[in-house]
């Protein structure tokens, strides 16, 4: 997904991708907008589904260039995590020819572990090549009908929309297969290195979440644990295909669900 999973971003991720006149006829003009109000605050509970219970200790984002980042801390005051799972979302100025207020870059934070009363922090950059100056940063949650489902990326028209990004933006999901609604579900993720260092990815540690009708399946320990791709991703341009296992001996039916990778090393 961009697991993803997840999020209020996913309508404006489709509302950034229209086309349109809008700041061309001086409909909007963003950049004069102060977005500080967007950036997330500390102290408070994130939006989550009990028996979840994590604390956003701290959110500093520094967005100045040349390198603008954010750096953030959570507390589990809830129940043990094989994977916990939130995403930064970083506010960029959309295009000129677009109705959207902005567009969204998206960042996963996934915190395999994650065990009641640790604090964590995490110093979360935009995806690379992304440039220009975003205009705020907050957490979104994955809860609710608005998830940001785990897409491979798709060719169209002289244009590309890329897949959605995983581990800081080195991984992307370039393809994703199978079939969720059949008697003995399938799904299988092709991952690519597109890291800009070219350096090999290596060994990774996957689970999937599947997200129906506003929530997330409970497939028990055994389905939710993390567990290992099996092959290591090479150098940049390198790929390799996760096979999901274990989908046909799942306690409640796949069908119509959407699909959230989640990717840790």
């Amino acid at each position: 997904m961009r697991a993803g999973t997840v999020v209020a971003a996913a309508l404006v991720l489709a509302a950034a991708g229209c086309g349109g006149m809008g700041k061309k006829l001086g409909f909007t003009d963003e950049a004069d907008k102060d977005w500080s109000a967007n950036n997330s605050k500390a102290g408070g509970m994130l939006d989550l589904d009990a028996p979840q219970a994590v604390r956003l200790v701290k959110f500093d984002p520094a967005l100045a260039p040349p390198a603008p980042r954010v750096k953030v801390a959570l507390k589990n005051e809830g129940d043990f995590y094989d994977i916990f799972s939130v995403d930064v979302e970083f506010g960029y100025p959309a295009p000129a020819e677009s109705f959207a207020e902005y567009n969204p870059e998206i960042v996963s934070i996934d915190l395999p572990e994650f065990k009641k009363g640790d604090t964590v922090e995490k110093d979360v950059a935009p995806p690379q090549g992304v440039t220009g100056v975003p205009f705020f940063a907050r957490i979104v949650t994955t809860k609710g009908k608005e998830v940001r489902m785990t897409t491979g990326r798709e060719d169209f028209g002289g244009g590309r929309r890329q897949g959605s990004l995983l581990l800081g933006g080195r991984v992307e999901v370039v393809a994703v297969g199978g079939s969720l609604d059949a008697e003995k579900p399938t799904l299988s993720f092709t991952l690519e290195n597109v890291d800009s260092s070219g350096k090999a990815v290596g060994d990774l540690r996957y689970t999937v979440q599947f997200n129906k009708d506003g929530k997330f399946l409970d497939l028990g320990r055994r389905l939710s644990a993390l567990r290992p791709v099996g092959e290591p991703l090479g150098e940049k341009g390198k790929s390799v295909v996760l096979e999901v296992k274990g989908l046909e001996t799942t306690p409640v039916s796949l069908a119509g669900s959407k699909p959230v990778l989640r990717l840790t090393q």
